[in-house]
């Protein structure tokens, strides 16, 4: 360990209000490193819908799994490392 740095954590959905401009999203992959679940929960999902998002896979039945199938996505695509939800039509 060289150097500690501070870095200012913002929400999900303030981040995107301030990026977004009114553009929707096609593909999000989420990476926190061990944060996913925070970042999946500080998003407004009325307002926020991403059509596809990736995440490190966990076990079958765990909690990100759980929430994302609660706000609409199903699974497509795992492959061991990285688990792909789709929004359901």
């Amino acid at each position: 360990l060289k150097k500690v740095s501070k870095v200012k954590v913002s929400r999900l959905d303030s981040t995107l209000s301030k990026h977004l401009n009114g553009r929707d999203i096609d593909f999000m992959p989420i990476d926190t490193e061990g944060y996913d679940m925070d970042v999946l929960k500080s998003n407004a999902w009325n307002k926020f819908k991403t059509k596809a998002i990736c995440i490190e896979s966990k076990k079958e039945g765990d909690t990100q799994t759980k929430f994302l199938l609660s706000k609409g996505y199903v699974k497509h695509f795992d492959n061991g490392l990285n688990t792909i939800f789709v929004l359901r039509n």
